[in-house]
């Protein structure tokens, strides 16, 4: 809730931009309650630590890549390394089922070598290529307990 308004930039100004941004956007508000369900567990210390530590790196980076057109910043390997240790943790934590965490895993072993290097308007322009809308919706698929269609719930709301 601190970030509503780079919530709110990163979902207009870089989400919105491309069909799969427009794909995320929509699986994330049909599973709202899926995600607030699974973010009430309780969390171990060190777990909540990590999270912390994750949300306080990759705040800024967020804020500069995704939510400021005049972004020079690019995607490094150390970026794609993170978020596969981003989504063990997040199935050690119960957040991911172990399918949904191998669905992100393989979609980010899939493009990792193409993202590489990008910037901010490479990444809106692959993500609104037909190749990676298909490979983030087949991910999705794999990912049984997510809601495909429906009525949106908006963020936050229950």
């Amino acid at each position: 809730t601190e970030d509503a308004e780079l919530s709110d930039d990163v979902r207009d100004r870089f989400m919105a931009q491309s069909e799969t941004g427009r794909l995320l956007i929509t699986l994330c508000y049909l599973n709202t309650a899926l995600v607030n369900s699974r973010l009430e567990r309780r969390q171990s210390p060190e777990m909540q630590a990590y999270y912390q530590g994750l949300y306080e790196h990759y705040q800024p980076l967020i804020a500069e890549i995704m939510a400021n057109p005049a972004s020079t910043r690019t995607i490094t390997r150390l970026d794609g390394e993170n978020y596969f240790d981003l989504l063990e943790a997040l199935q050690a934590g119960g957040i991911l089922r172990s399918e949904e965490r191998l669905a992100a895993y393989n979609l980010g072993r899939t493009w990792e070598e193409t993202i590489l290097g990008m910037g901010r308007d490479e990444l809106q322009g692959f993500m609104n290529t037909y190749s990676c809308l298909a490979s983030v919706r087949n991910a999705s698929l794999e990912m049984r307990a997510v809601t495909q269609q429906g009525p949106a719930i908006v963020m936050g709301a229950h």
